[in-house]
């Protein structure tokens, strides 16, 4: 019998992600863009891809202020 899945990845809300907090976090969110790089905008894949980009900089920046 043929698969009854879509072919769409199925991802998280956007507002599930938290805040990075640990280096395990951040490459977590690391993968999972490069998984969503190629986002068609306006789905929710390119929603989730915008929302960890965004959350990686602020990573990011508060680290740089600790060095």
């Amino acid at each position: 019998m043929p698969s009854t899945h879509s072919p769409t990845t199925l991802v998280r809300d956007p507002r599930s992600y938290n805040r990075i907090e640990t280096e395990k976090d951040y490459e977590e969110y690391i993968e999972k863009i490069e998984e969503l790089w190629d986002a068609a905008e306006g789905t929710p894949e390119a929603e989730a891809r915008d929302f960890l980009v965004r959350a990686i900089e602020e990573y990011e920046e508060r680290y740089e202020d600790l060095s």
